[in-house]
């Protein structure tokens, strides 16, 4: 028996718009993951989140003028390329900070009204290292906020 196509009606698109919304809501925890660790797997890497949200204003952010932490990601042995992207909003400056271990590496980012891009190469030793990436605004009233990716070299 073949399906007769139907116009939809509001009650079938109100439907799918609720649907949708329970899939966007559902998957609203995954911000804060933008920076993922890469799983091994027999033909190479597969990243756990292989995508940060594209608009800067819903990237991890905060407007404390304490350092706070933004984004977390546990990485295995073998060299890893990090691609981390900074942002503020209008008339705001911070800064952010890379964290390997709870230890502060050189690598520390300005964030100002236009996104900037830094790409860092870690060789990491041990068998899970944690990376962190930590923001705090230093004027203005706006947030400061990042996108981070992890790519496996090794």
């Amino acid at each position: 028996m073949s399906k007769v196509y139907q116009p939809d009606t509001l009650v079938s698109e109100l439907r799918e718009i609720q649907r949708r919304l329970r899939l966007l809501e559902a998957g609203a925890p995954r911000v804060a993951m933008a920076m993922s660790a890469p799983a091994p797997v027999s033909a190479g890497f597969a990243l756990g989140e292989p995508f940060a949200p594209a608009r800067p204003g819903d990237w991890p952010g905060t407007e404390s003028a304490e350092w706070e932490p933004l984004l977390r990601a546990f990485v295995t042995s073998g060299e890893v390329r990090l691609i981390i992207e900074t942002v503020a909003g209008a008339g705001t400056t911070g800064r952010v900070r890379l964290l390997v271990d709870g230890d502060s590496l050189a690598t520390e980012l300005g964030a100002g009204e236009d996104v900037s891009r830094e790409v860092v190469e870690l060789d990491v030793e041990g068998e899970l290292t944690e990376i962190v990436l930590e923001g705090l605004r230093q004027s203005g009233t706006g947030s400061v906020r990042v996108a981070a990716f992890v790519l496996p070299l090794s």
